[in-house]
């Protein structure tokens, strides 16, 4: 019988393994927006001041890594994320089911949440769009200019 994914806070080494196994859309929008490899993006997501990095465990073994951390520029803005093997989709109901709960346990500290998001990464948008995140842009961003979308979820709204 499988066991239940799970989430935890994020190891170190959790970095290591998701990053030999990302999905295709979730390299290209790496790529696109920083020319960035799988592993630092994942090791980005530790160390920053309020940052919150966790794992997705099934079957003791990782097959996502999410976060939410402070934008740069913007006080009371947080830039959320989420990485993931193609493992995800093997407890899609599950996923979905409390998602939601982890996108409001993130935002507590924010009064809006936000990513840029690759138009081809369709099963982000459309994460996204579940957890209560609104298109607001389509405009040039990262290192190659490509069109994105700005993903914003504001606290009010929610």
């Amino acid at each position: 019988m499988p066991t239940k994914a799970y989430v935890r806070p994020a190891k170190i080494e959790d970095a290591y393994v998701l990053s030999t196994k990302l999905r295709e859309q979730d390299l290209t929008e790496l790529l696109f927006a920083a020319n960035a490899k799988p592993l630092e993006s994942l090791l980005g997501g530790f160390g920053g001041k309020n940052t919150q990095t966790y794992s997705i465990i099934n079957e003791e073994k990782v097959i996502g890594m999410f976060g939410v951390g402070d934008c740069t520029y913007m006080p009371n803005y947080g830039v959320v994320w989420l990485l993931g093997s193609d493992e995800i989709d093997t407890i899609g109901r599950q996923f979905l089911k409390e998602c939601r709960i982890w996108i409001k346990k993130m935002q507590n500290r924010y009064d809006v949440i936000y990513n840029w998001v690759y138009p081809d990464n369709w099963k982000s948008l459309k994460w996204l769009q579940f957890c209560g995140f609104e298109i607001r842009a389509k405009r040039p961003y990262g290192v190659h200019n490509k069109e994105f979308y700005l993903m914003i979820r504001e606290k009010e709204h929610v």
